[in-house]
């Protein structure tokens, strides 16, 4: 992907805005100017383990809560905790669907870790809005060499996972045992029970942390947004650039930050193709905004491997770059290429 910005008036910007007292140790280093490419991308101060306990300050709106833990403050999704006064989740079994994909985020962001074939077991031990969390089973090696089993958590979608054994003509009808293996049950009794201990706590504010990798964010920058990043010769947290805010440390998505010296990201026309859906984000989650019919033209702003930041008239949100295609979608006489975007073969 090519990406790249004039960087000079950037720079100049930037430098008149200093750096704040409190950071006078961090202004030292040397910093790099960087331009946000995309909407609301959040800046992470923090990821939290499922289990942590972290006071909740106000909720922010339907979606964030005012957060503070040990002394950094910031905003997480609410719908990440749970609260005292809540009944403890009830763990109960359930069965993938065909080639159903296990992800490594409760964003299920990226590609899937593994895929499933139709009606493996999955031991659900909670649920988020979108998706369910399940226990994983991850096999490494200790310093000696020697291979050792832990135990994570993982997330499936809830539109791939049924109550009941589901139908499969591809012959895979048992898809192997529970994703959590044989003591899986004993993992779920004693996530409830901890969910029972935290209903006794008198604190009405403190919340449970209900998922690994829950996001501490600090704020959400916008497109055209400029922020001073900290050169690390080991990225310390994979995927992201490390930068200061605010007189903090935080992390934003790379592949939304453009960097100064980067070539030139020309944007370009394109074609809405099959079920092109504008999103609000850009992990492309909860409801589209605009559904686009076949062949709706458009201008790719910003691209990434999966996701393009795109405009159509005055909208400018997010769409999966498979659904964008460089040249117009060939279409049959009488097909549909109404709002809904799915095109669908003529009537015989």
């Amino acid at each position: 992907m090519k990406k790249g910005f004039v960087i000079a008036l950037a720079l100049a910007q930037l430098l008149t805005l200093g750096l704040p007292a409190k950071a006078s140790a961090a202004s030292q280093e040397k910093l790099e100017v960087g331009m946000v490419r995309g909407n609301d991308i959040p800046a992470v101060i923090q990821l939290l383990t499922r289990g942590d306990i972290i006071e909740v300050t106000e909720e922010v709106d339907d979606t964030f809560s005012s957060v503070t833990t040990g002394e950094r403050t910031g905003i997480m999704e609410t719908q990440l905790l749970r609260f005292a006064d809540e009944e403890p989740y009830e763990p109960w079994t359930g069965y993938a669907m065909h080639n159903t994909g296990i992800y490594a985020t409760y964003e299920l962001a990226g590609k899937p870790i593994k895929t499933l074939s139709a009606n493996t077991k999955l031991e659900i031990l909670d649920e988020l809005d979108d998706c369910y969390i399940i226990p994983f089973e991850q096999k490494t090696k200790d310093e000696n060499g020697d291979e050792i089993v832990l135990w994570e958590t993982a997330f499936v979608p809830k539109n791939q996972v049924s109550k009941h054994p589901v139908q499969s003509d591809s012959g895979s009808s048992s898809g192997g045992g529970f994703v959590g293996g044989e003591d899986g049950g004993d993992i779920a009794m004693a996530a409830a029970g901890f969910f029972h201990r935290l209903s006794q706590v008198s604190l009405v504010r403190d919340g449970m942390v209900r998922a690994d990798g829950a996001k501490v964010i600090l704020r959400h920058y916008q497109v055209g947004d400029l922020v001073q990043i900290v050169p690390e010769e080991k990225a310390e947290l994979e995927g992201f650039v490390k930068i200061l805010a605010d007189g903090e440390y935080a992390f934003l998505p790379e592949e939304w930050v453009q960097r100064e010296g980067d070539p030139e990201f020309a944007q370009w026309d394109g074609y809405a193709g099959a079920d092109c859906r504008i999103f609000e984000n850009y992990l492309l989650r909860g409801k589209p905004v605009k559904q686009l019919s076949v062949n709706t033209k458009l201008t790719v702003l910003w691209e990434t491997e999966d996701v393009f930041l795109v405009q159509v008239g005055d909208l400018v949100g997010y769409v999966s770059a498979k659904a964008v295609h460089t040249s117009p979608v060939p279409l049959s006489s009488g097909s549909d290429t109404s709002e809904s975007g799915i095109w669908t073969p003529p009537v015989l």
